[in-house]
């Protein structure tokens, strides 16, 4: 008698790290996907190869839709900006 031999088929998602807020908002696909929405470009979705890449072009869109203000002030990131991107998250409005 042969037993059968029994395979595992879960998929693991990739692991995931937690980054800060700031952290993400300074990326330059951020920055990209909240621009090109505001001079009203379609979404590109190969503009990055990298997940977080990819993640973080998403959400700087998202951001742009919700965030008529500036997303920089001189060169550091606008607190106005930085505020209301964590309220956003809290109502889950950006993911």
């Amino acid at each position: 008698m042969t037993k059968a031999i029994r395979r595992d088929r879960t998929r693991y998602q990739t692991p995931q790290k937690m980054m800060g807020l700031r952290y993400t908002m300074r990326k330059a696909a951020f920055r990209c996907g909240f621009e090109s929405f505001h001079a009203n470009l379609p979404f590109d979705p190969d503009a990055f190869k990298a997940i977080n890449d990819q993640w973080a072009y998403e959400r700087g869109r998202q951001f742009a839709a919700c965030f008529p203000g500036r997303l920089k002030y001189r060169q550091a990131l606008s607190e106005k900006a930085v505020i209301a991107m964590d309220g956003l998250i809290q109502e889950k409005a950006v993911i």
